[in-house]
């Protein structure tokens, strides 16, 4: 027997990403894992202007509040348990003790992504758990719960049609705004073990099973093949499939499994033979960035800094959305 694993391998040549088609990730904190790693790469990209949502709903609720940009107003504020103003629809990554803070933050980011989504080529949403949240007086599903009591919330596994139906609603309003919008639909591999094994396995089921059901009339609405499915969650259950590739809570993946279920989404979904020679240029530079020399003012590593300035600019001409702004202010400040 000369193969002891099954692998998984998927292609869509019909995305084929690269540094001129912007990104836009929504979803749980893999959505993070993997836009961290295109921003490390530079290919353009944008990610979560509502923060880390979980939900299918909370998710298709952000989508909506961006399409037109809906701002916030200090009504749709709380204070949370940490004295903080925060909003439900919102992680807690944008609360703040200021509400005028808060709200500064949670406005420039739903313009920010606004814009993004107006502008991207694709929408990567990672959904992490089909368990539901909803605010008893509001019956609204929120995006976190920010530690309220648990009797704050009703609380249920959603099904397969509502979150179908929400997402739709929601994608079938951007594509009207951004035609020519890709749409990438995945489960998070992450495990949510607060409710146990059975709950959680009942969760990715559901989300799986909307997932395609999704991807299905999308494509059929559009007559196109819009939405895909990229099989990260199976990635990390049956090809993985050992604890060797989980951090230390057992639950969330180790960076060596987000590196490989990242290699895949690249080989799946990228141009690769046109981003490989940019990515490793990219590399080279940030790395040379991370070089602390012995005497910073020689005349060496002024050189040394002179020549990677003029990579980045040749690199710029190139493809103009490169981000090298704490590169270049990196190497400007050992040069007289």
């Amino acid at each position: 027997m000369s193969n002891f694993r099954t692998e998984i391998t998927c292609s869509f040549p019909q995305l084929n990403f690269n540094y001129h088609t912007p990104l836009v990730f929504l979803g749980s904190c893999f959505a993070q894992n993997i836009s961290a790693i295109t921003a490390q790469n530079k290919l353009p990209s944008y990610t979560n202007p509502f923060g880390i949502l979980y939900h299918p709903i909370a998710i298709a609720n952000a989508l909506q509040v961006l399409l037109k940009p809906t701002l916030f107003t200090p009504a749709d504020l709380f204070v949370n348990t940490n004295e903080q103003w925060a909003s439900w629809a919102h992680h807690g990554c944008f609360s703040h003790s200021d509400q005028q803070i808060c709200l500064q933050q949670i406005n420039k980011a739903i313009t920010q992504g606004h814009q993004a989504i107006n502008q991207a080529s694709a929408l990567i949403i990672t959904l992490g758990t089909a368990f539901a949240w909803q605010h008893k007086q509001t019956n609204q599903i929120v995006g976190n719960c920010h530690k309220a009591p648990h009797e704050t919330f009703n609380t249920q596994l959603s099904n397969i049609d509502e979150m179908v139906a929400a997402l739709q609603t929601s994608l079938q309003n951007w594509l009207q705004a951004n035609p020519s919008l890709k749409i990438v639909l995945t489960v998070s591999p992450v495990r949510h073990w607060r409710h146990g094994a059975v709950i959680n396995a009942h969760s990715k089921a559901l989300l799986i099973a909307a997932a395609h059901k999704l991807c299905q009339q999308i494509n059929t609405t559009t007559n196109r093949e819009t939405a895909v499915y990229f099989p990260a969650y199976e990635i990390m259950m049956d090809d993985l499939r050992d604890y060797r590739f989980y951090a230390s809570d057992m639950l969330h993946p180790s960076e060596t499994a987000i590196q490989y279920i990242w290699q895949q989404f690249y080989t799946a979904c990228f141009n690769v033979a046109q981003c490989t020679p940019i990515m490793q240029a990219v590399e080279a530079i940030t790395t040379a960035a991370q070089h602390r020399p012995r005497t910073a003012k020689s005349n060496a590593h002024q050189i040394f800094c002179q020549q990677q300035l003029k990579k980045i600019a040749i690199l710029q001409t190139q493809y103009p959305a490169l981000n090298f702004e704490a590169e270049i202010a990196h190497f400007n400040q050992f040069l007289d």
